[in-house]
């Protein structure tokens, strides 16, 4: 029990970790506003293409690891999984953010 414990406490610390990464790179983006044009279309649009190919690379690398039971790929796959909002980073850097004055 006390395994399982500290398997599910280093989960968590890696995913919340990762997420705070995440966010406080999110947060960068959006403050140092759009690289190119400030655009709400291609903004959303390339957040939804950006998190969808974030998810099939996931599942396409971590799927047939699943059946290994080893800390490692567990904890892989959490913390890939907590970077999930990174995949937004590149449309909210290029198309969002502040507009520069």
């Amino acid at each position: 029990m006390t395994v399982m414990i500290l398997f599910f406490l280093i989960l968590l610390a890696v995913f919340i970790g990762s997420i705070t990464t995440s966010i406080l790179l999110l947060y960068i983006g959006w403050r140092r506003g759009p690289k190119w044009r400030k655009d709400n279309i291609f903004c959303l649009l390339s957040i939804v293409l950006g998190v969808y190919l974030w998810v099939i690379i996931l599942s396409a690398l971590y799927d047939p690891a699943w059946g290994s039971a080893d800390l490692t790929i567990y904890a892989l796959y959490t913390a890939a999984a907590g970077v999930t909002p990174l995949a937004a980073f590149p449309g909210i850097l290029l198309f969002s953010g502040k507009r520069k004055a």
